[in-house]
């Protein structure tokens, strides 16, 4: 991969997300209907939150530092949990600009990276072997991919 494959495969996806969210009226929103518990807002904030994650641990390794610990697989529904918690009561507007900016600022980090920052597996220690663009996937067009399906379900159900 390169990083003008990795910005069309981010940006296309972040279309598709984009246009099945605008299918969604403003007043459905804070609907219950995703997963059991989440609404279309709360999807919006933890998908920001990862946004902003993938944001953080590219900057803080770029610029020499290290992250901290990674989120390991068997710890994503306590950070899920926890940052649903944090951000359920916020606004629609203020999710809706958090999470934009959260977007905006790593789709603006994998356009200025180094190739070497981000693609080569050696560069940093702390990813374990994988390139920092993984990162970038997990937490962007994966992610959004991932999320579409429940998404479009649910809007496709609440058309009938």
């Amino acid at each position: 991969m390169d990083r003008a494959e990795l910005l069309t495969l981010v940006t296309e996806s972040r279309a598709r997300l984009d246009a099945t969210l605008a299918q969604v009226a403003d007043t459905r929103t804070t609907d219950i209907s995703l997963y059991n518990a989440w609404s279309v807002k709360d999807l919006l904030a933890h998908i920001g939150w990862w946004e902003q994650r993938a944001t953080d641990i590219l900057t803080t390794l770029c610029s020499g530092g290290a992250p901290g610990d990674a989120v390991e697989f068997g710890d994503v529904n306590a950070v899920n949990a926890r940052t649903y918690a944090q951000n359920h009561d916020r606004s629609l507007t203020d999710v809706r600009e958090s999470e934009r900016a959260a977007y905006m600022a790593l789709l603006s980090l994998v356009e200025k990276t180094p190739d070497g920052d981000l693609f080569d597996d050696k560069r940093f220690a702390w990813t374990g072997g994988r390139p920092l663009f993984t990162w970038v996937v997990w937490n962007t067009y994966e992610h959004y991919d991932e999320h579409l399906i429940e998404l479009r379900a649910w809007i496709a159900k609440n058309r009938a």
